[in-house]
């Protein structure tokens, strides 16, 4: 008889809990949706560092948020400057590469317009980035 009530009292628990935690899926993944649906689709761009410079010299892309992937093959790379070119240099962002690691990935934001990417160490290594519609 025990037996009978403590196996009623844990099935009980169970659908509670079971209930519970469905409903908190069904919350945290409608919040996420909402999250991901207004920053839009994101767009991967990956530059390679190497001695002789970066890697693709041109890339393409579309407006919007632009994830920027950097690898460096140079293990002396501190990371990346990203500047709008305006006729003159608007910088839009830095992304660094952490210590003892060989990529890094970075979000910005970016516009239609024509980007200069330049390694942070030296700025004589440069690539473009051009957003077009």
């Amino acid at each position: 008889m025990k037996l009978r009530i403590l196996f009623i009292a844990l099935s009980i628990a169970g659908v509670f809990f079971g209930v519970l935690a469905a409903r908190t899926l069904t919350n945290s993944s409608r919040s996420s949706t909402a999250t991901s649906t207004t920053r839009g689709p994101i767009q991967n761009v990956r530059f390679t560092m190497y001695d002789a410079g970066i890697y693709p010299r041109q890339l393409r892309a579309r407006p919007g948020v632009v994830a920027i992937v950097l690898e460096d093959r140079t293990r002396q790379c501190r990371g990346l400057v990203i500047e709008r070119e305006t006729g003159s240099s608007l910088s839009v962002g830095t992304m660094s590469i952490p210590s003892g690691q060989l990529r890094a990935r970075a979000e910005f934001r970016l516009g239609a317009g024509r980007y200069r990417v330049s390694d942070a160490t030296n700025p004589a290594n440069q690539a473009e980035l051009i957003v077009e519609q």
